[in-house]
C-alpha cells in the first residue's frame, strides 16, 4: 500500500487489547516471555481512501505487524484485504474504499527467539462517504418530486434514498446512462435528505447526499406568474378557498412605482412556490365581507404604497372573518403597522409564525392594532421583529376593550412565544389589551434593546411569563416599570447578534445560546 497522508473530520473508534499496561504505568524493561501490546493504537485522519495509524512504541518490539478487514467491526472474519510489516509506530493506509467499515489489529513482533509475539492491539474506522451527487436546482425540485443527477461517467450507482418516508429508487439502466434520476412520492413543502448509495457486496455505500425542500403544492392551484398575470385582479375576482401559488417576481397592485390596496372579498390562499425564491408583494390587503387571508413563503414590502395604512384593514362590519395566517413570511416598510380593525366585526383568529416583521413606523397606528373587533386568538410564534415602532411611540399589541358590543364570548387569547425582539419603540407597552377576560401567554422570548415596558394597563390581566431574556431591556424586568413586568426574566449579557443592521440574529454568544430562547432559527 502507499503512504499517503489525508485529512478528515471523521472519527475513529479504537480499543486496545492484549497484554498490555495503563500508559501511566508503562513498563519500560524486564523480562518476560511476551512482546507488550503497542498502546494507543487508534485511526485518524480518515478520508474517503485513506487513513492513518500510529499508536506507542512497544517494549522490546522490533518491528510490527498489520491486518486490514474490510466491513468488518472487530470480529476479523475472513482474509485480511490487506497486511505489511512495518518498523514506524505510524502507517498510512491507502487505496481503501469510500464509505467502509474497516476493522485492524496490530502485533508487535520481537527479535528475540525467545519471546513470542504480543497480543493484537485493534481499532476500527469507517472511512468518508463520498460526493458526486449534484445540488439539484430550482427548477428540478417539484412539489411532488426531484430529479436528481450525479457526475458524468460514474456508473458505480445502485440506488437512492430519501427520507423522511424511507423513499427508495432503484436507478435504471438509461438512468445511469443519463446521470440523473427522478424520485416521486415525495409531499409537497418538506424538507428531505437524499442519499445516493452503490451496493457492493450486499453493502451500501454511500456515495452522495444533498438536502432540499419540494415547492409548494400545486395541486388545484392557480400558478400566477409576475410577467404575465395580474395578481391584483385575481385576487379582487377570487372564489371562496381559491389557492393561488406564485412564481418568483415582483407583484404590484398598481404600477412599478406607486402601489395601493386590493380588495379581497373570499378566502383564500396565497403561497410562493419556491422556498428558496419568495415572490414579493408590492401593495395592501382591504378585508370585506368576511374574508380570510392565508399567506405561505411571500414578502409583503409598502415601500411603495400611496398611502401609509397597515398591511391588512378590515372594513366590513358585523362580519364574521375567516382566519389571517401568515408563517414563512416578511413584512416590511409599512407606515403604520401590520393590521388593523376599527369596526366591530369577529375574527377567527390571526397568526404570524416563521416570519420576519421590520421597519414599520406605526406612525398614526400600533403594531397589531385592533380598535373595535373581536380577534379570538392572536399567536405570534417563532419570529423576529426588529427596528419597528420607531421613530413613532406606539405599543406593540393593542387590543381595545369592545367587550361589550359581544356579549358573552370568551376573553382573547394572545401567545407571543419563541420570537426574537430588537429595537422596538421608545416607551410604550408590548402589551396594551383591554377586553374583557383576556389571557397572554409570554414564553421563551428573547428581547433586546426595547425600551418598552410589558404594559401599563390595569385591565391587561398577568400574563402567564415563562423563560423570558432580556439584554438592554430594563423595563421589562423592573418593579420600577408601571403595570405589569416579568418577575422571572432573566437578564442575560449580549447575544452578540451576527449582523442585526441586516437583519441577520444569529446568536453568537454561546452563554446566551444555550438558554434556547428567541425565535429558532437564529440558534443554528
Amino acid at each position: 500500500m502507499k503512504k499517503i497522508l489525508f485529512y478528515t473530520i471523521a472519527l475513529a473508534v479504537c480499543f486496545g487489547f492484549g497484554a498490555c499496561s495503563d500508559p501511566g504505568d508503562e513498563i519500560k524493561e524486564g523480562n518476560y516471555p511476551r512482546v507488550f501490546s503497542p498502546l494507543n493504537f487508534e485511526a485518524g485522519s480518515i478520508k474517503e481512501t485513506s487513513a492513518v495509524l500510529k499508536w506507542k512504541d512497544a517494549v522490546g518490539a522490533s518491528y510490527y505487524c498489520i491486518e486490514v478487514y474490510a466491513d468488518d467491526s472487530l470480529e476479523f472474519k475472513g482474509e485480511p484485504v490487506a497486511t505489511d510489516a512495518v518498523a514506524d509506530i505510524t502507517y498510512t493506509l491507502s487505496g481503501l474504499t469510500y464509505d467502509t467499515r474497516y476493522s485492524v489489529r496490530l502485533t508487535a513482533i520481537s527479535g528475540d527467539p525467545t519471546k513470542e509475539d504480543s497480543k493484537y492491539s485493534e481499532c476500527t474506522f469507517r472511512t468518508s462517504a463520498q460526493q458526486i451527487l449534484s445540488n439539484p436546482k430550482e427548477a428540478d425540485i417539484l412539489d411532488r418530486s426531484v430529479t436528481l443527477s450525479w457526475n458524468e461517467g460514474e456508473t458505480d450507482v445502485t440506488k437512492i434514498v430519501i427520507k423522511p418516508g424511507n423513499i427508495v429508487h432503484e436507478i435504471t439502466p438509461d438512468e445511469i446512462a443519463a446521470s440523473k434520476a427522478v424520485v416521486e412520492g415525495l409531499n409537497p413543502e418538506t424538507e428531505y435528505d437524499a442519499y445516493l448509495y452503490f451496493t457492493q457486496n450486499g453493502v451500501d455505500k454511500q456515495r452522495g447526499h444533498r438536502t432540499f425542500t419540494t415547492i409548494a403544492d400545486l395541486a388545484g392551484a392557480t400558478i400566477v406568474d409576475p410577467d404575465v398575470d395580474n395578481l391584483q385582479q385575481l385576487l379582487t375576482d377570487a372564489e371562496e378557498g381559491q389557492v393561488f401559488a406564485l412564481k418568483p417576481g415582483n407583484f404590484y397592485f398598481g404600477t412599478e412605482s406607486e402601489t395601493g390596496a386590493v380588495t379581497v372579498t373570499k378566502s383564500v390562499t396565497i403561497k410562493g412556490i419556491y422556498p428558496t425564491n419568495t415572490p414579493v408583494i408590492y401593495g395592501r390587503f382591504q378585508l370585506e365581507q368576511g374574508a380570510g387571508i392565508v399567506a405561505n413563503n411571500i414578502i409583503f414590502d409598502g415601500s411603495k404604497n400611496t398611502t401609509t395604512d397597515q398591511t391588512f384593514v378590515y372594513k366590513t362590519a358585523d362580519a364574521v372573518y375567516g382566519p389571517l395566517t401568515l408563517t414563512n413570511s416578511e413584512i416590511r416598510n409599512f407606515g403604520k403597522g401590520v393590521y388593523y380593525v376599527s369596526i366591530k366585526c369577529t375574527v377567527e383568529s390571526m397568526t404570524f409564525e416563521n416570519c420576519l416583521i421590520h421597519h414599520i413606523a406605526c406612525d398614526g397606528g400600533d403594531m397589531f392594532d385592533c380598535r373595535k373587533g373581536y380577534i379570538k386568538t392572536l399567536t405570534f410564534a417563532k419570529s423576529t421583529l426588529w427596528n419597528t415602532g420607531t421613530p413613532a411611540d406606539r405599543d406593540c399589541i393593542r387590543y381595545d376593550d369592545a367587550s361589550a358590543d359581544f356579549p358573552g364570548v370568551a376573553g382573547p387569547v394572545i401567545t407571543v412565544e419563541n420570537n426574537t425582539f430588537y429595537n422596538f419603540g421608545k416607551s410604550h407597552g408590548i402589551l396594551y389589551v383591554r377586553f374583557a377576560g383576556n389571557e397572554s401567554h409570554i414564553k421563551n422570548n428573547l428581547l433586546v434593546n426595547i425600551n418598552n415596558y410589558w404594559s401599563n394597563q390595569s385591565k391587561t390581566n398577568a400574563p402567564e411569563f415563562v423563560g423570558n431574556a432580556y439584554c438592554n431591556s430594563a423595563n421589562m424586568v423592573t418593579t420600577l416599570s408601571p403595570g405589569v413586568y416579568d418577575e422571572s426574566g432573566k437578564v442575560v449579557a449580549d447575544p452578540q447578534f451576527k449582523d442585526p443592521a441586516n437583519g441577520d440574529f444569529t446568536i453568537q454568544n454561546e452563554d446566551v445560546k444555550k438558554l434556547n430562547v428567541g425565535d429558532p432559527r437564529w440558534l443554528k
